[in-house]
């Protein structure tokens, strides 16, 4: 966002600048040669290369408006300075600074050594702020201008400015905006010009470098409001984040003395289950007793004899042994054959009944049995599933929690830090920047109301 912000900050002031620069320029032009009014040329501003001084004669500089101009040696040390068209005896240091270093072949050279060599050229011209306003510096755009001759430079690649014109010469324009890395914290903003090319036999015109506050002094920060919303809003954001993990660690710390009240339910309902559940497997055992005694009754009735021929056998070999009339053992055959009949159809339906008494009661406390004993383990296995579900849902609970905070550390915070710490200081300095470029509006001219250098740098023949 910050990048965003500032890039078009630096789109903007460099398509102003370059406008202004070359306006100004222009401006300058047609005042000193109406045959070349209109017409961008690198030797149209207001100076006078056989002399240290300014042709200026002509150029009507309104109070309110103060411009200073500097001749410069090759490397961009200030030689002379003029304020208008009277030289500057101010003890005052101008508040920008300009480095130009040149290089041959990637090595550096002085400007003078330049003159007719061929080879590949690298000139970089270099600016600093040196004017501060309450801890900040005043920034500034600063344009430099330069006609290269086609005939001499080509393969031409420029970092941080662009070809404005090929008509008479390549003319080139550079832009940079100077002191608001330093205000800003920031490293990507063109602090310098420098452009490359193979030259042969190099020759170059005088260069003129303007420099400028007003375009930031111009900056409205009211239209920074929205940003300011932006970090207001993204601090709530953090707020809300907040209540709601509070919310879920309160439904975490719920949910914790919930499954701890469903652990405690189940421990218990584990104890009860297995003693239902050991008595049920003793009921059980009791009942297969009780189908052994119902099996064992009905082989004792197998085993007794439904009629008493069995005796009435003995009795006539008996009979016959001891000569026996046979009327009287016919006699009682026929009272044991009645009596072992009533006797064990007697035998026969008792046991029968309590054989049936304990079918039918076994089958009861069997059906009762396995009712207790499914019921048992259904409410055994209900509480597990129910205990387990809730530790599912705690478990998720925490997962959620945790998320949320990781969420919040990893996601929010980082963005609130960066709100509250580099893009709101970084709101904070460009508004401090525009401050201090609102308190440079002169040089020399308390009365000015802006103010605007120019730097000439000799040309290289």
């Amino acid at each position: 966002m910050k990048k965003q912000i500032i890039a078009s900050l630096g789109i903007s002031l460099a398509i102003i600048g370059g406008s202004f620069a070359t306006a100004a320029i222009n401006n300058a032009n047609a005042e000193v040669s109406a045959s070349k009014s209109g017409n961008f040329s690198m030797e149209s501003l207001a100076f006078n290369e056989s002399t240290t001084a300014l042709a200026t004669d002509s150029i009507k500089i309104a109070s309110k408006y103060e411009t200073v101009y500097a001749v410069t040696d090759h490397s961009g040390l200030i030689e002379q300075s003029y304020i208008g068209n009277t030289i500057n005896t101010s003890s005052t240091a101008l508040p920008l600074k300009l480095d130009i270093k040149y290089y041959l072949d990637g090595v550096e050279v002085s400007g003078n050594s330049l003159a007719n060599k061929s080879g590949h050229v690298r000139i970089n011209y270099s600016y600093s702020s040196t004017e501060v306003y309450q801890d900040k510096l005043v920034p500034f755009v600063v344009i430099t201008g330069l006609t290269l001759d086609e005939n001499k430079f080509s393969n031409l690649t420029i970092e941080n400015g662009k070809v404005v014109s090929e008509d008479h010469g390549i003319t080139v324009i550079g832009y940079s905006l100077v002191g608001l890395n330093e205000n800003l914290g920031t490293d990507f903003l063109p602090n310098q010009f420098s452009f490359e090319a193979d030259v042969k036999e190099f020759a170059i015109d005088t260069t003129y470098t303007l420099a400028t506050d007003e375009i930031f002094a111009d900056f409205d920060t009211t239209k920074l409001i929205s940003v300011d919303s932006i970090i207001s809003s993204v601090n709530q954001l953090s707020n809300g984040m907040n209540q709601i993990i509070n919310g879920a660690s309160q439904l975490n710390y719920g949910l914790g003395e919930l499954l701890g009240g469903i652990n405690t339910l189940k421990s218990k309902v584990d104890v009860v289950t297995d003693k239902i559940l050991a008595v049920t497997a003793e009921a059980e055992d009791t009942l297969n007793s009780f189908n052994e005694i119902v099996d064992t009754s009905r082989d004792i009735i197998n085993l007794v004899p439904s009629s008493a021929d069995f005796i009435n056998e003995d009795l006539e070999a008996f009979a016959e042994k001891y000569h026996i009339p046979a009327d009287l053992v016919a006699k009682l055959e026929n009272i044991i054959d009645e009596k072992y009949s009533k006797a064990y159809s007697r035998f026969s339906n008792r046991v029968s009944k309590i054989d049936t008494a304990i079918a039918n009661g076994t089958n009861i406390v069997s059906s009762f049995v396995y009712k207790v004993k499914s019921g048992t383990t259904e409410l055994k296995d209900g509480v597990t599933a129910l205990a387990d579900g809730a530790n599912q849902l705690y478990n998720g609970s925490a997962e959620l929690q945790n998320g949320l905070i990781t969420f919040k550390q990893q996601g929010i915070d980082r963005l609130v830090g960066f709100v509250n710490r580099d893009l709101n200081g970084f709101i904070s300095n460009l508004k401090q920047s525009v401050e201090a470029a609102k308190s440079y509006h002169s040089y020399n001219n308390s009365s000015a109301e802006s103010v605007k250098f120019i730097f000439k740098t000799p040309s290289i023949k």
